[in-house]
C-alpha cells in the first residue's frame, strides 16, 4: 500500500509541474501577442518612418506624411481623406508628398 502512495504522489507532483508550465507559456503567448499589436501599428499621430506609404507602421486608413501642411515637421500617421469633410475639426486636407493621397493636418 506505501509504494501506491508513493507512486501517487509522483503523479500529483508531475501532474502540477506540467499545469505550470502550460500556465507559464499561455502567459507568455498572451504577453507576446499584445506587444505584437502594440509594436506593429500606428494610431493617428503617431511617428512613422517612410513618408507616402500607406499600412507599414501605420493602422488601416492611414498614410504617413508630414506633420504641418508646408511638409516640415517630423512624420506621422495622418487619416486619409478627399476633402475636408472627411477631416475633424480644426484640421485641413492636403496633399501627401509622393504620393497622389491627401491626409487631414491641424490648421
Amino acid at each position: 500500500m506505501q509504494g501506491h502512495c508513493a507512486e501517487t504522489g509522483r503523479n500529483f507532483r508531475r501532474a502540477v509541474l506540467r499545469w505550470r508550465a502550460m500556465r507559464k507559456a499561455v502567459v507568455v503567448a498572451f504577453v507576446a501577442s499584445f506587444v505584437g499589436l502594440v509594436a506593429c501599428s500606428g494610431s493617428k499621430g503617431d511617428s512613422c518612418d517612410d513618408e507616402g506609404k500607406v499600412g507599414g507602421q501605420c493602422d488601416e486608413g492611414l498614410v504617413c506624411g508630414r506633420a504641418k501642411v508646408d511638409d516640415t515637421g517630423s512624420l506621422i500617421c495622418l487619416k486619409q481623406c478627399n476633402t475636408v469633410v472627411d477631416c475633424g475639426a480644426n484640421e485641413q486636407c492636403n496633399a501627401v508628398a509622393k504620393t497622389d493621397l491627401k491626409g487631414c493636418r491641424p490648421d
